[in-house]
């Protein structure tokens, strides 16, 4: 209390007006004799003295969402309720599982492009609760919502990927978001997904990727309730103004053209929805791509020799970012002659690690692989489960 004082006395020489308070902190009952003479000395020094004492301390470190953060971060005893603190730190855990979803190498820059500058910049928008990534497959719709969830984690913000099949199996969003929230924190509650809505503001959302859709049993039912909660979340602001609407979460969504344009004629013109056309990367974005990706390779390559590439493998995304990842495995092999059949090449060299890793024959997994494909074209089960291939 002392120490409090005489420092608080030391600012109250350049601000007269100033007030203080000082807290004094224990894990004891406080003693009534004790809790007088310190106000007495409190109020002598010119200063406002209050307690915090043992069951304060534990009532908000029981009850409170920010109290029970702390009991974790410090005690080491888990939360049971949703904070801000928890939801960042469940944020990086969901961002990181995404990532190895989408990334097919260990390569973690990704060639900023403007598609990606044009959605993250929409993002900002209140007004806007669905944002959806149109385009081809392939084309990196998922790698580019991948890498708007980085942005706004990594900048301090709270964002969740939540898989197509969870979100198939929600009635609502806040369903979807507490399953996603459970897998990386089982304790919290089943309202866990509300309270995470609830912890956001339209100035500082909840982004929810949802992905991928397009490998779901039903895409087009799913698309549809993604539509109903997109336009559940842009709810009327209280600014007086029945036109205006703000949404305190941003979805954002990868959606194939074909289920887009089945939609369009109906959701063109809602202001609370915005579709971002996805297509090849622009020539100067993929040879900014394909320098990153041969980073300490010996060869030097020249600005023709990098265009050629990028002519050959068409602007592709995947192709691209693959491309070093072949080229510094497999050596032998000419940069054209890989630019040619990218995909074959980085299959063959896994299979050729797998076989070495198992002490098999590559062509055993080739195999295999080759009748997987067949069965896969003949069921049209592009994705099949790991029930449906056991043999």
């Amino acid at each position: 209390l002392i120490k409090g004082a005489e420092n608080a006395a030391e600012i109250r020489a350049g601000d007269q007006n100033a007030e203080f308070v000082v807290y004094l902190c224990t894990n004891r009952r406080l003693d009534d004799e004790l809790v007088k003479l310190a106000i007495a000395k409190a109020s002598s020094l010119g200063v406002e003295v209050r307690f915090l004492e043992q069951s304060r301390l534990r009532d908000f470190l029981d009850t409170r969402p920010s109290g029970q953060w702390l009991r974790q971060e410090h005690l080491g005893i888990e939360a049971d309720l949703l904070s801000r603190m928890l939801l960042e730190e469940l944020s990086k855990r969901s961002l990181d599982a995404y990532a190895a979803e989408v990334i097919l190498s260990s390569v973690q820059r990704i060639v900023e492009t403007k598609a990606e500058q044009d959605a993250y910049l929409s993002l900002r928008d209140s007004a806007l609760s669905l944002h959806l990534l149109v385009g081809a497959s392939g084309v990196g719709k998922s790698v580019l919502a991948q890498s708007l969830l980085r942005r706004q984690v990594e900048g301090g913000g709270v964002g969740l990927w939540i898989p197509a099949y969870v979100a198939e199996t929600a009635i609502t969003l806040g369903e979807a978001i507490a399953a996603v929230l459970q897998v990386y924190h089982p304790r919290l509650a089943a309202s866990a997904g509300n309270e995470a809505l609830a912890l956001s503001t339209p100035t500082s959302p909840l982004l929810v990727v949802i992905d991928d859709i397009n490998r779901a049993q039903n895409p087009s039912q799913l698309f549809t309730k993604i539509i109903g909660w997109s336009r559940l979340a842009c709810t009327p602001a209280d600014t007086g103004q029945a036109t205006s609407a703000s949404s305190v979460v941003r979805i954002v969504c990868p959606l194939w053209n074909s289920y887009w344009l089945s939609k369009q004629i109906h959701y063109d013109r809602a202001s609370w929805l915005r579709p971002h056309l996805v297509g090849s990367m622009q020539r100067s974005e993929s040879i900014a791509c394909l320098k990153m990706s041969v980073e300490g390779f010996s060869h030097t390559f020249t600005s023709s020799e990098f265009d050629e590439l990028a002519e050959r493998m068409g602007d592709d995304a995947i192709l691209l970012g693959l491309f070093g990842v072949v080229l510094k495995r497999d050596q032998s092999q000419t940069p054209i002659a890989i630019s040619a059949d990218v995909i074959g090449h980085f299959v063959r060299n896994s299979l050729h690690d797998l076989a070495t890793q198992r002490g098999t024959i590559s062509d055993d997994y080739q195999s295999a692989l080759i009748a997987l494909a067949v069965e896969m074209i003949r069921h049209k089960r592009l994705v099949p489960d790991r029930k449906s291939t056991r043999l």
